[in-house]
């Protein structure tokens, strides 16, 4: 296999990411999802560690798996949501590949996981509670993005192909 690029996925839960990297994983790239990563970790989902630790201790512990991931090569890498509230996070996400943001609208976010209880969203107060997350975040997910897709009108596969195209 040639050595590719790596790819990071950014964007509201719901957006996509995880589909689009798993269609990814068919051309080749290795597939590096840190919510996944932190199940894996800590042995509990991302919702019950926010509901025992608080979303600041899963920052920190999201941090420490996005610096984990400096070395890795011919990744799509799919990350959590709240990825972008960190700044050293996405420095750091800079410097291995190139970032990719799966827009989506609210409405369309609300339809697929508004009453998914395994998601911190979801669970913290449900539709509302999504709206308010995407006015807090659009403008880091669009400031940090070096391509952007709408996942609501392409398929995960479509998004994949494009991006191959690209690179």
């Amino acid at each position: 296999m040639s050595r590719l690029q790596n790819i990071i996925l950014i964007g509201m839960p719901g957006s996509g990411k995880t589909a689009v990297a798993d269609e990814l994983a068919k051309f080749g790239y290795q597939v590096y999802d840190t919510d996944k990563i932190f199940v894996d970790s800590y042995r509990m989902s991302v919702a019950d560690f926010f509901d025992l630790h608080g979303e600041s201790e899963f920052r920190r512990a999201e941090s420490e798996i996005v610096a984990s991931l400096r070395y890795v090569m011919g990744a799509a890498i799919s990350t959590g949501g709240g990825v972008v509230l960190d700044s050293q996070n996405i420095e750091r996400l800079k410097k291995i590949g190139k970032i990719v943001f799966l827009e989506c609208s609210v409405a369309e976010l609300e339809n697929r996981i508004g009453n998914d209880k395994a998601r911190p969203l979801s669970r913290d107060g449900g539709t509302g509670y999504i709206a308010k997350t995407w006015e807090k975040r659009k403008d880091l997910y669009r400031k940090d993005a070096e391509i952007t897709y709408d996942s609501e009108k392409l398929s995960p596969i479509e998004i994949a192909q494009e991006i191959i195209g690209r690179m």
